[in-house]
């Protein structure tokens, strides 16, 4: 796992052996952990983006502890909240990545699919479309 210093270490990428096959023999496949929000979830992004870019692929992105706001469709950051350079869900489909929540930290903070509120007896689901709710079974396969 490699590991960035100051803001960056909010967002840790593994190089991991991917499933897809590589576009050429220098390319490396990512799986992306996003634990925060704000200015974690720009630099995130960014290094995607510069992935992507390289002809690098992207496994997945998993969204843990307070990441995981980012699939909450009903959250209303501040104005003066940083915001990501672009919507997931197009970075999502332009990478061809999945983007993962952990089932656990959402349903900690109230991120509930249709499947959860019922199983939860809450009053309604809030998973913003395009995030799909997992176990940590997945991140560790990616």
């Amino acid at each position: 796992m490699v590991e960035s210093t100051g803001l960056e270490n909010q967002r840790r990428v593994k190089p991991t052996q991917g499933s897809n096959p590589c576009p050429s023999a220098n390319s490396m496949t990512f799986t992306i952990t996003v634990h925060d929000t704000g200015q974690a979830v720009r630099l995130a992004q960014r290094f995607i983006i510069a992935a992507l870019a390289a002809g690098h692929l992207i496994e997945q992105v998993f969204f843990y502890h307070d990441g995981v706001s980012e699939a909450d469709a009903n959250a209303a950051p501040a104005q003066d909240d940083p915001t990501p350079l672009e919507p997931w869900t197009e970075l999502a489909k332009r990478g061809d990545f999945p983007l993962n929540v952990c089932v656990a930290a959402a349903a900690r903070r109230g991120v509930l699919s249709a499947e959860e509120a019922l199983r939860l007896d809450k009053p309604g689901a809030n998973l913003r479309q395009g995030f799909e709710l997992v176990g940590l079974g997945v991140y560790l396969e990616g």
